[in-house]
């Protein structure tokens, strides 16, 4: 049994535009091509989805293969993995805070708790409360991966539909009366950082991947993978919806900010999301020689050492990025400027220092993810 490349593939794809669109300025042009170019939908949706679509793989296989009750170890380790790296990234980012005055003065807004009260924070922290920018991804997959020996083992007793209305009914009611966002603690003025990313709506890109993940293994996915009629309006869809977001067109009866929040996973992100996912699924199904790119699936085979690695990064490097940035910039127009020395510092500075991740975190051998078969390439 052998890696799915273009899994890999994909994850490091997500990888390169995350730590991209975290380290350029909301008013860079560039990042306009690479954030939620194509519609509503970024690579942090496709990154939680195909964690669900690995895991749905990787588990069912040990399910099939020793059966459903070495799951729940299997899940706790990943997850005190997961949690290991969260610890160390905000030890890590109370360190530079408190011991750098220069990274505390760029950060100061960003990481306000853990500059005014550190323990307090650092506590919070530990216990998945306070989640400040980049520090709320790992927390959300520790507790979604806790979730898959327990949906796997119910896939595999027939209780499908009942898991995926489950997850849909989560989705709506925190989609709907945003139940969960209860934590707002002062520190010294300012509020605590709950969270970016609401779990009970995320869960169910999360629960969609386990979903197609455990078909893919049981060889259940081929016909939908090469439907024409499904792929044709799924493009037609996903154009529709790129048009409509570019030309930043209203919708009657529609409150568009609502739809396409991405905190909560607005209803149409999500169905934006499932029809681009859908468009990449065949193409990649199609012509899958097209996504084995090595380096990059060198980097999707590590997506966990890569991500937490791509937090170091920017915390000790956007500094220097912004003094790129005041060195020289060219307005385009009220909205957007171009910063070349800075956009060149990202690309060619920052990127190429993910590929050390493996090594620097002394990874750079893993069990490979088993499939049931290799994925055919369709002529």
């Amino acid at each position: 049994m052998k890696r799915t490349p273009q899994l890999d593939f994909f994850r490091g794809l997500l990888l390169l535009l995350i730590t991209v669109d975290h380290a350029l300025l909301l008013n860079n042009i560039v990042r306009r091509f690479t954030y939620e170019f194509v519609g509503w939908v970024s690579a942090a949706e496709g990154f939680v989805f195909l964690s669900g679509l690995t895991a749905g793989i990787v588990y069912t296989h040990k399910a099939n293969e020793k059966g459903t009750q070495v799951l729940p170890g299997l899940a706790l380790k990943r997850a005190r993995t997961i949690y290991r790296n969260h610890i160390v990234l905000l030890l890590f980012v109370c360190a530079s805070i408190l011991g750098s005055s220069l990274l505390r003065e760029y950060w100061l807004t960003s990481y306000a708790p853990l500059a005014k009260q550190p323990i307090l924070a650092f506590i919070m922290g530990s216990l998945l409360v306070y989640q400040p920018p980049f520090l709320d991804i790992l927390p959300m997959y520790a507790i979604l991966i806790l979730l898959v020996p327990f949906v796997i083992t119910w896939f595999q007793r027939g209780y499908i539909w009942q898991v995926l209305l489950g997850s849909l009914a989560l989705y709506l009611v925190s989609s709907l009366n945003e139940l969960f966002n209860l934590f707002t603690l002062p520190f010294h003025g300012h509020q605590l950082n709950t969270k970016y990313f609401s779990l009970p709506s995320w869960q169910i890109l999360f629960i969609l991947g386990l979903f197609i993940g455990f078909l893919f293994y049981k060889g259940k996915t081929q016909k939908w993978q090469v439907n024409k009629s499904l792929f044709y309006t799924a493009l037609t869809i996903s154009t529709a919806i790129f048009i409509l977001k570019n030309i930043h067109a209203e919708l009657p009866f529609i409150n568009i900010e609502y739809a396409t929040d991405k905190s909560n996973l607005g209803p149409l992100r999500l169905f934006n999301f499932i029809t681009i996912c859908y468009v990449v699924i065949y193409i990649s199904f199609k012509r899958a020689h097209w996504f084995t790119y090595k380096p990059i699936c060198y980097l999707g085979k590590y997506s966990l050492e890569v991500f937490s690695f791509h937090v170091f990064l920017l915390i000790l490097l956007l500094p220097i990025k912004m003094q790129f940035n005041t060195l020289y910039s060219v307005q385009l127009n009220q909205h957007f400027f171009f910063y070349p020395l800075g956009t060149l510092f990202v690309f060619l500075g920052i990127l190429p220092l993910l590929f050390l991740a493996p090594t620097l975190l002394g990874k750079t051998r893993r069990p490979a993810p088993p499939i049931l078969h290799e994925p055919p390439v369709v002529q």
